[in-house]
């Protein structure tokens, strides 16, 4: 299965940002190079993490990576669907997240993700209710902890994607990759215009944002 960086990494390159993905995991897969540039494979991603997972470790995360610009912060699916907790507890969690982030950088960008959501057979009733509520506080979130400084974001990863971008129950093939990777594009492009300066990307979350590709 897909992360989406790959993806969001060559929408970058064609707009000609000046960037660079950080965080202490290294991807592996078989990147094919593009421009003649080869894929940033730094990220922060972990297969099974749940939102307490990334709080417990974001402080570690902070102190061993360049400082970020902006975070990319995809998490929640594995505490509603494996952990079965309620919408709240993740919330939570993220918004503690959020602010040790802006604890770091007062300036950063912070975008949230509004989950998309696993397939047909997995997404009973009251699976189904717990992520609209989840993602409907993501959004409410995002307006509650934006600073004069500092913009956190909410993206729509839920509306319009189905069942044909996944790979398997969860995650993502190809074509969800490249679903997921344009709205986090669009979403950077409305803040952050392509210039000399260059800008750290942190994409921090769950398995969705480490992939698998061989």
């Amino acid at each position: 299965y897909e992360s989406y960086r790959y993806e969001l990494w060559k929408n970058l390159v064609d707009n000609n940002y000046n960037f660079d993905f950080v965080g202490r995991q290294k991807d592996y897969g078989t990147y094919e190079e593009y421009s003649g540039e080869e894929f940033d494979n730094d990220h922060e991603g972990a297969g099974g993490y749940e939102s307490e997972d990334v709080l417990d470790n974001i402080d570690e995360i902070l102190a061993s990576i360049s400082p970020p610009d902006i975070v990319l912060l995809s998490i929640g699916g594995n505490d509603l669907l494996d952990g079965g907790n309620p919408p709240s507890e993740p919330i939570s969690n993220i918004v503690e997240i959020v602010e040790k982030l802006q604890t770091h950088n007062s300036n950063i960008t912070i975008f949230l993700e509004e989950i998309a959501p696993a397939n047909n057979e997995t997404m009973t009733s009251s699976l189904t209710t717990n992520l609209n509520d989840f993602n409907s506080q993501i959004v409410s979130i995002a307006n509650t902890l934006t600073t004069n400084t500092s913009k956190v974001i909410a993206l729509d990863m839920n509306t319009n994607f189905n069942e044909s971008y996944l790979a398997d129950d969860v995650h993502y093939n190809e074509a969800g990759a490249k679903f997921i990777a344009d709205i986090y594009f669009d979403g950077i492009q409305s803040e952050h215009a392509s210039s000399s300066s260059s800008i750290n990307i942190l994409p921090l979350g769950d398995s969705r944002v480490e992939g698998n590709r061989p």
